[in-house]
């Protein structure tokens, strides 16, 4: 990229803070490794096998956007600290998750006569409990998308499935583009609070 995402930081925050999804993605872009490699580290060995830090990276990038109004630009490292932050909480709550599947899963284990121990095994493509997890985030993001009134549901379909602008879903949605700017943050706050819910109570 020939100019340097630094250099224009504070407007891309205040872009972003305006709901301006490709400020978001440019910001988090820049932040994006060194976010994988710190909550890589803190995932336990036991878990390194079983648990995948993109699912995590996933849930925070969607987290982050929806709640961007909570964000306040105090100091340089505001946006990482911010960012860093919920992908800390979200990997605790993953953490605690699947850590005590794989205790149960431990329990298990059993050797069957002369059959190769799967542990020695490399690895070919996603284990099964990361396909799982995988498999556990995209039905939270359905049911959390489900449970939001049918224009939440229009406006976040149209932006971030379709990739319509602003003006685009404004013009099939029949209201103004500013009125669909704050039903988009609005729906957008709202799924992450469904979200929210479901990881904290899976099965409610």
């Amino acid at each position: 990229m020939a100019t340097d995402p630094i250099a224009s930081e504070a407007e891309l925050l205040q872009r972003f803070r305006n709901g301006d999804e490709e400020a978001f993605r440019t910001l988090f872009a820049h932040h994006l490794a060194e976010l994988e490699r710190r909550l890589a580290r803190r995932i336990p060995p036991r878990l390194r096998r079983r648990f995948d830090v993109s699912d995590v990276i996933q849930e925070t990038r969607l987290v982050a956007f929806a709640r961007r109004e909570d964000f306040e630009p105090r100091g340089p490292d505001a946006f990482w600290r911010w960012v860093q932050g919920i992908g800390i909480k979200k990997l605790g709550r993953a953490i605690e998750q699947h850590g005590q599947a794989a205790k149960r899963a431990a329990h298990r284990e059993v050797t069957r006569g002369q059959r190769v121990d799967t542990a020695a095994v490399a690895a070919k493509g996603p284990s099964p409990s990361q396909v799982a997890i995988s498999h556990e985030v995209e039905e939270k993001v359905r049911r959390a998308l489900a449970s939001l009134g049918p224009d939440d549901q229009e406006v976040i379909r149209l932006t971030r499935e379709a990739g319509l602008t602003f003006d685009e879903v404004a013009e099939q949605m029949g209201r103004s583009r500013e009125a669909v700017r704050k039903l988009h943050g609005r729906a957008l706050s709202r799924f992450a609070d469904a979200y929210d819910a479901l990881e904290r109570h899976p099965d409610g």
